[in-house]
């Protein structure tokens, strides 16, 4: 018996990544998160009191910061300000790191943006952002 190419496609389709869901990482106690120049919305998942690193990129140096804008600190709570550390190979980029702990059972969106580290008099639009959907279990 043959399978219709229609219904080949469609599981294709659904299975395929990429496809409305952002890419998921599950997280040890302690492990770090590097993110990369895409995709930019992951989810991960960890459990509560867990201690979560997200590396950035950071290829303008240090005169642009990531900034987080959304988060929720009564179900993860930010444990650093963001470091900035040098690339060690030429022509690599920088990185940004910030840490966190999960404390309550949720789920939570994390965004962060790439600005220019000393504000000028007009507004400037962002350079770059990331998501990370957060999922804290007990």
């Amino acid at each position: 018996m043959k399978t219709p190419l229609l219904l080949v496609l469609a599981l294709a389709l659904i299975a395929s990544p990429g496809c409305g869901t952002a890419p998921t990482a599950t997280i040890s106690p302690g492990l770090t998160l590097t993110l990369e120049a895409s995709p930019k919305h992951v989810a991960a998942s960890l459990r509560a009191a867990d201690e979560l690193r997200i590396v950035l990129p950071a290829p303008a140096g240090p005169d642009y910061v990531w900034q987080v804008v959304a988060n929720d600190p009564q179900l993860l709570r930010q444990t650093s300000e963001v470091k900035y550390a040098p690339a060690t190979a030429p022509g690599a980029a920088g990185t940004a790191t910030i840490t966190f702990r999960a404390l309550l059972p949720g789920r939570v969106l994390v965004r962060f943006v790439y600005v220019r580290a000393v504000a000028r008099a007009e507004a400037e639009p962002t350079t770059d952002q990331y998501e990370v959907t957060i999922n804290v279990r007990s």
